[in-house]
């Protein structure tokens, strides 16, 4: 059946839950239930299992280069199907040894900054980093609605070093501030801490107009913003 869902949108929804630990999951449209069912199946299919393999933990790619951002997709896949009930390999240990093989990958990739290289073209990015957390940080937000602490703490040493380089780090062009301060927002979320709202503050006190002059003008961003 095909319902026309991204796999974005079945997370979204299987997401739905209170913030407080529970034991009871709201209903989920069926279609979003079998979207993400299927959609899982081949993830498990394709993620490398290779400990030999210089992509073990993510997926393949056709250019060489493994990307951590496939691998914080599969963790919110994952995280997502291990914790509601109504999914087909709910709570199966199966997807806890999968989610464990994409942490993996992410702390292999991750720089002793925090930091993580989008490999095409940008090295100890803060932003990309950014980009990654927003799945990673939406995998632990649900273990941690959830009250599974064993599964947040899987993900804790990484997270909190990610955080870390983008409440120091500065970005490649405009847009990426407000990837940095959504991160770093749901960060604080799971894991309170002042540097991070600072951070997000002096970002967000540059305002719009400023943001809009560096796309006409890169001079006119601040050196020290840029870094």
């Amino acid at each position: 059946m095909n319902s026309g869902l991204s796999r974005r949108q079945a997370i979204a929804a299987l997401a739905a839950a209170p913030l407080a630990a529970q034991t009871t999951f709201p209903s989920v449209d069926t279609a979003v239930i079998t979207s993400h069912n299927d959609r899982l199946t081949q993830l498990l299919k394709d993620q490398i299992v290779d400990p030999n393999h210089p992509g073990y933990g993510t997926l393949a790619q056709e250019d060489w280069l493994y990307s951590a951002g496939s691998a914080a997709g599969l963790l919110a896949a994952f995280m997502a199907s291990y914790l509601h009930p109504q999914a087909r390999l709910h709570g199966d240990p199966l997807l806890a040894d999968h989610m464990k093989l994409a942490v993996r990958f992410l702390e292999t990739a991750q720089h002793p900054d925090g930091s993580i290289d989008l490999p095409t073209t940008n090295f100890l990015s803060p932003p990309d980093t950014g980009f990654i957390v927003h799945n990673t940080a939406t995998a632990v937000c649900l273990a941690q609605r959830a009250g599974r602490r064993e599964l947040v703490a899987l993900v804790d040493p990484f997270l909190r070093k990610a955080a870390a380089a983008m409440a120091a780090g500065g970005v490649h062009t405009p847009n990426h501030r407000w990837v940095i301060c959504s991160a770093l927002a749901q960060v604080n979320e799971i894991f309170p801490d002042a540097p991070y709202l600072r951070r997000i503050d002096q970002w967000l006190a540059e305002g719009a107009s400023i943001w809009m002059a560096t796309v006409s003008s890169p001079s006119a961003v601040r050196p020290s913003t840029m870094r």
